[in-house]
């Protein structure tokens, strides 16, 4: 694991995940069933860009990122002027589902990220290269343990699970990625062996764009799981 979290997280870095943390605890606990069913509730990144002045009718907001719409984008500053570069940091999921008719929550296991490229998929290519695209960039994923934090006062450490630098195509095509994780024991109920799943993705080199070379656009990401049958789920360690 990087010093980076071994040691201390910066404090930027520290405070984005802050947020992530006081959101999903806020949002969650009061329906739980609903919510853990959702992905990409919250998306945080240094320097996004209100682009409306510059390239009217764009939006750029980053919950485009997660907004299920491939047609609308996130645009952020690249390179960014921050300790962790340019990066996005994705609140995808909880590590099990709602249990069925009351049960225990149900592990899920993960199978795919999927990044949509770019600005946009159904544009013309000479708008799709406006904006700059992530090339190479490092995925990470980090858990957070979900406890409860309105009444803990504590928000817990993140811990990094996995990690790959990939190579982007220059395509507004679907692109996947499948993370090599374990999957979660099971869980007697909310905080039992559960955690919070966040994507890091730190943008290392992008393909330039032709207009807005230091804006770079990410249109979509999408987390794919499966509730694993109780069987399936290791048992606790």
């Amino acid at each position: 694991m990087r010093a980076l979290f071994s040691i201390v997280l910066p404090a930027g870095f520290a405070l984005l995940l802050s947020a992530v943390a006081f959101l999903q605890a806020t949002a969650f606990r009061s329906d739980l069933a609903d919510r853990v069913l959702e992905s990409g509730r919250v998306v945080l990144a240094p320097e996004a860009i209100p682009v409306s002045r510059e390239d009217p009718g764009l939006d750029g907001s980053l919950s485009n990122l997660e907004d299920g719409d491939p047609e609308t984008a996130a645009v952020v500053a690249y390179p960014a002027n921050h300790p962790e570069k340019t990066h996005f940091l994705i609140d995808l999921a909880l590590t099990h589902w709602p249990g069925i008719n009351g049960g225990p929550p149900r592990a899920r296991v993960p199978v795919a990220i999927v990044v949509r490229n770019g600005l946009c998929t159904n544009c013309d290519r000479s708008r799709f290269e406006d904006y700059s695209r992530v090339r190479r960039a490092e995925f990470s994923i980090l858990y957070r343990h979900a406890n409860r934090i309105d009444e803990d006062y504590e928000i817990p450490p993140v811990r990094e699970v996995w990690t790959r630098t990939i190579t982007l195509p220059d395509s507004p095509d679907p692109f996947s990625i499948f993370p090599d994780l374990s999957p979660p024991p099971a869980s007697n109920g909310w905080g039992d062996h559960m955690d919070y799943i966040i994507l890091r993705i730190r943008v290392e080199t992008v393909y330039p764009g032709n207009r807005f070379p230091g804006r770079l656009a990410l249109a979509e990401v999408t987390w794919k799981d499966r509730a694993l049958d109780p069987e399936e789920a290791p048992a606790h360690e």
